[in-house]
């Protein structure tokens, strides 16, 4: 595991200490934790379209995501009876 999953599986497992030193039941503070990660998800999607839309994001460009699709295998089709 990397120092950096490490980090993120302890400040978790904290945050679970917390809620339930506070009398958090279980399944109380798997939802809450549950939408701490979402609203985390939610704010790095914002930032990555803020990115773009600045001209400074740091993915594969349009071109580079094209010639890697275009490479795929067709899927082939099933015929239905």
């Amino acid at each position: 595991m990397s120092s950096q999953s490490s980090t993120i599986v302890q400040r978790l497992w904290n945050y679970c200490n917390v809620l339930r030193d506070d009398g958090v039941s279980y399944g109380d503070y798997v939802e809450q934790l549950t939408y701490l990660l979402f609203l985390k998800m939610a704010d790095e999607q914002v930032r990555e379209l803020a990115a773009c839309r600045r001209g400074t994001h740091k993915g594969p460009s349009a071109n580079e995501t094209r010639r890697v699709f275009a490479d795929q295998p067709t899927p082939k089709r099933v015929k239905m009876l």
